[in-house]
């Protein structure tokens, strides 16, 4: 786990990327990542993965166990091609799976 500075950093993070138009703080990202319902942290999962500059280190606020829930019931409506390339990216990377990304790979 991070320590709070780091981890304040990441949710201030995500509040200026995801959260810009709402009245949320980087304490309530906190919250909501470490103790919130599963549907408030899968909302704020979906947010992370539709608006975030940076997935890779915006996720790190979740609990490791909490991730890989949050990935498996993941699912889109809305600019699936790009979040889907994303989601296997970042599983790739978070839990070094070996998933093929159509579109991000070598090309002869």
């Amino acid at each position: 786990m991070h320590d709070k500075k780091e981890l304040y950093e990441i949710a201030e993070k995500i509040v200026k990327d995801c959260y810009w138009d709402y009245n949320f703080t980087a304490d309530s990202v906190i919250d909501i990542a470490g103790k919130g319902s599963w549907r408030e942290k899968k909302k704020l999962f979906s947010k992370i993965m539709h608006n975030s500059t940076d997935p890779y280190m915006s996720l790190k606020v979740f609990d490791e166990n909490d991730l890989k829930g949050l990935f498996d019931s993941f699912g889109t409506e809305f600019n699936e091609k790009y979040v889907g390339m994303m989601t296997l990216a970042m599983r790739n990377i978070i839990f070094n799976e070996k998933n093929a990304v159509k579109g991000l790979q070598w090309t002869k």
